[in-house]
């Protein structure tokens, strides 16, 4: 019997599953928000470029930086994508990162 009063409290107390998706929705735009605004403007529109598989190297300062192959795979992957998709990647991650020309 104080098992279960004790479990109930405990289970009372828990916020529910929306508001913990709610919380968690909160922090990741928060988190979102915090990096793009701290992010350099020429590093901004680099990862915009590289979306649009246009990437121009030298905005970072690192022009070796193409050449390992996580970022070929992901250049690759870039490629396998039709042209509207990423667009429509383009346009989120341009307004996201404040970009206005996309």
């Amino acid at each position: 019997m104080i098992l279960r009063r004790s479990a109930s409290r405990t289970l009372m107390a828990w916020p529910s599953r929306t508001s913990r998706l709610d919380t968690q929705r909160a922090a990741r735009e928060q988190l979102v928000e915090t990096i793009a605004g701290a992010m350099p403007a020429p590093h901004r529109k680099f990862l915009v470029g590289f979306k649009k598989r246009t990437p121009d190297w030298e905005k970072l300062g690192l022009p070796d930086a193409a050449e390992p192959p996580a970022v070929e795979f992901k250049q690759l992957n870039l490629d396998k994508l039709p042209d509207d998709v990423r667009a429509k990647l383009v346009e989120r991650l341009s307004k996201v990162l404040g970009i206005e020309d996309g």
